[in-house]
């Protein structure tokens, strides 16, 4: 193994490690993994205004792998939770829209 080999290996190691430290912080390190996926396509979408809808998490490159049936449970789960809302597209009453939920802090 080579020492360009070494530093990616190394660099990928601090930033799983970087990445567990913020799920820890978040509160979000003991949800299954394929909740914590959902929740950061929905968080990214409607960070930037864009709300994903249903189709558009399960279609999103970071769920590739995840059956149909597990991205439905995660949404399933989150909601019950709290942190995500799905809402009817107020221009196509098929699609339903996710956001972050509202905290009251």
């Amino acid at each position: 193994m080579g020492d360009e080999e070494r530093e990616r290996i190394a660099s990928l190691y601090r930033l799983r490690q970087t990445l567990l430290d913020a799920e820890a912080a978040m509160g979000v390190a003991t949800w299954p993994t394929a909740e914590k996926v959902v929740f950061a396509v929905v968080s990214y979408a409607d960070s930037h205004q864009t709300p994903a809808s249903v189709h558009d998490v399960e279609c999103h490159e970071l769920m590739s792998g995840y059956s149909r049936a597990t991205l439905f449970r995660a949404l399933e789960a989150l909601k019950a939770k709290g942190v995500i809302e799905s809402r009817v597209d107020a221009k196509d009453a098929r699609v339903h829209r996710l956001f972050v939920a509202k905290r009251a802090d």
